[in-house]
């Protein structure tokens, strides 16, 4: 019976956190949600946007992100093995840093 409410947990837990996976843009920051805790990288420890390729047999890009403190994090919520998307998602984080950066004074 314990190993059944183990294995039961566990799905639904990976089940839920499979709904709300992704990356969500805000004024803070970004969020990337994935199986386990959502990592949050707020715009003013990010120096730069750049695009990635991902890891395998046939890698997909990912929008990315190089920290001021020189640390490159790839997105791997928003992989796509379409240029189109790749290159729409990074220029929305782009626009949003900017204007951030733009409107920051401690990032300036």
């Amino acid at each position: 019976m314990v190993i059944y409410a183990v294995v039961l947990a566990g799905g639904a837990w990976m089940a839920f956190r499979s709904c709300v996976m992704g990356v969500r843009i805000d004024s803070k920051g970004l969020t990337e949600r994935g199986l386990g805790r959502s990592k949050v990288v707020p715009w003013c420890v990010i120096s730069a946007i750049s695009t990635a390729d991902g890891f395998g047999l046939a890698p997909a890009e990912a929008p990315g992100l190089i920290l001021k403190n020189g640390e490159h994090r790839s997105l791997a919520a928003l992989a796509s093995y379409s240029s189109g998307a790749v290159d729409s998602d990074y220029t929305l984080i782009k626009s949003a840093h900017t204007n951030h950066v733009a409107a920051c004074p401690d990032c300036a």
